[in-house]
C-alpha cells in the first residue's frame, strides 16, 4: 500500500480575482493497492482517489523532451491531467528484463505491453462537478515481440 500527494501551482486570473494571484492545487492524491498476478495480467496495482487520467500519463512519461507546463491534450482542454476517480494498471505477461528498465526505461515496461483503466468523475482536479458523467477511459500498449523490438 502506497500514497502519493502532488501540490500545483498556478497563477489565476480571472474576474473574481486580482490578476497575478498564486493558487496552490492538490493535483493527484491517491492510495495504491498492489495486486497479485492474475494469469497473464501482472505488476498491477489499483488506484484509488485524484490520480492521473491513462492516456495523458502515458504521453507524459514516454515523450522525452516534455518540459514544464500542460501537455497538448490537456492545453486544448480535451481532458484534464488528473481527476478523481478508480484505476487499475499494469503489464501483460511480467516486467521487461532489468537491463531494458535501466537503459531504455522503467515506465510500461511490460513484457508485452501494459493497461490502464479507469473510471473518473469527470470535474477534473481544478473544477467543480458539473454534471452526472462520469467517463471511462483506457490504455492499452502492445509489444508484440518483446525480444526482437524491445
Amino acid at each position: 500500500l502506497s500514497a502519493r500527494v502532488t501540490p500545483d501551482i498556478t497563477r489565476v486570473s480571472s474576474a473574481d480575482t486580482e490578476k497575478g494571484d498564486i493558487d496552490v492545487r492538490i493535483k493527484y492524491y491517491y492510495l495504491q493497492a498492489n495486486t497479485p498476478d492474475f494469469g497473464p495480467l501482472t505488476n498491477s496495482a489499483v488506484r484509488v482517489g485524484q490520480q492521473q487520467f491513462p492516456y495523458l500519463d502515458f504521453l507524459e512519461n514516454v515523450n522525452p523532451y516534455r518540459l514544464q507546463g500542460t501537455m497538448f491534450q490537456e492545453r486544448f482542454n480535451n481532458f484534464d491531467s488528473a481527476d478523481m476517480g478508480l484505476g487499475i494498471q499494469g503489464f501483460f505477461g511480467g516486467a521487461m528484463p532489468q537491463d531494458y528498465q535501466d537503459r531504455v526505461s522503467s515506465q510500461y515496461a511490460g513484457r508485452y505491453g501494459s493497461y490502464h483503466l479507469a473510471v473518473m468523475n469527470g470535474g477534473g482536479y481544478h473544477a467543480s462537478e458539473n454534471n452526472n458523467n462520469k467517463p471511462f477511459e483506457y490504455r492499452f500498449t502492445a509489444r508484440p515481440l518483446p525480444e526482437l523490438v524491445r
